[in-house]
């Protein structure tokens, strides 16, 4: 919640003179919902959020930092395998340092020797020999 209205306070500074914050404001503003979780744990997402989400019975529900992300668990998969086909593909590096471990979570066929069955001694032997 911090987090939220340190941004929220950010926008107020904004100049009332840009329309362009203005509408920024409006539409950022508008889908803002203050929401205690139950005894369970949980919260209630309202139909107009549900809606502009695409959110039907079902959802996917994953970590980003220091917040959650709700999504469509169809909508989820298709961007996860598009992330992940554009992150390994890239030469350099999105996050300084990390890249090989990257590479290994979005293409781990490629980060570890595949293995297949030797028919002569039924044993493993890596196919890059």
């Amino acid at each position: 919640m911090e987090e939220f209205e340190e941004f929220q306070t950010k926008l107020h500074q904004a100049p009332l003179t840009s329309k362009e914050a203005r509408d920024y404001q409006r539409v950022l503003f508008s889908g803002a919902n203050d929401q205690v979780p139950d005894k369970q744990g949980r919260i209630s997402i309202p139909a107009n959020l549900r809606k502009y989400a695409g959110l039907g019975r079902d959802l996917a529900v994953i970590g980003s930092g220091s917040r959650i992300e709700i999504w469509d668990p169809t909508a989820w998969n298709e961007y996860l395998n598009m992330q992940g086909d554009l992150f390994a593909e890239r030469e350099d590096e999105v996050i300084p340092g990390c890249s090989d471990r990257l590479k290994a979570f979005f293409r781990p066929s490629e980060a570890v020797p595949q293995l297949q069955k030797d028919e002569r001694s039924r044993r493993p032997v890596r196919l890059d020999d």
